[in-house]
């Protein structure tokens, strides 16, 4: 008898459940005329656009300083050196990287091992152009000749 009252109480809710998802489809797909608005904060759209990343310089050409929340994204960074996978490639990898970052304080410079070669890649370049700006400046300053702009997950300080 309990398990017969309580299959009929399963039903009487899936029927009443069923017909409330009809309804409710029926009510999205009938045509009516009204406004949405969303209010939501400018920091959620600028990083909803890709418009919110720190450039390495502000517009009078100072180095930013690095505040907030440190996050990644997809950016760009400049390769400077790519070798083999041997110690001496990875002791140069280090070396043209501090070159880098003594004659650019703004830039950070990151050595890795991607099997079989070690690279070194500096910056967290937002769009292309300012990767751009610095790869002549470093290929002017004698630091890279081969060096070239790479696709890459960089770092952005996001405000807090």
């Amino acid at each position: 008898m309990r398990t017969l009252l309580i299959l009929s109480f399963l039903a009487i809710q899936a029927t009443f459940s069923i017909l409330g998802a009809q309804t409710f489809t029926q009510k999205l797909t009938t045509p009516t005329k009204g406004t949405v608005t969303l209010h939501q904060d400018q920091r959620l759209t600028k990083i909803v656009d890709g418009t919110n990343y720190t450039s390495v310089t502000g517009d009078d050409g100072q180095p930013l300083v690095k505040t907030g929340k440190k996050t990644k994204v997809r950016g760009y960074r400049i390769q400077v050196f790519f070798g083999d996978s041997s110690k001496a490639d990875r002791d140069k990898a280090k070396k043209v990287g501090n070159a880098v970052t003594n004659a650019f304080s703004e830039l950070e410079a990151y050595v890795d091992y991607e099997s079989p070669h070690y690279r070194c890649r500096v910056g967290d370049f937002a769009t292309r152009e300012e990767a751009k700006e610095y790869l002549e400046k470093i290929k002017e300053a004698g630091l890279g000749k081969d060096a070239m702009i790479i696709r890459s997950e960089i770092f952005v300080y996001l405000p807090e």
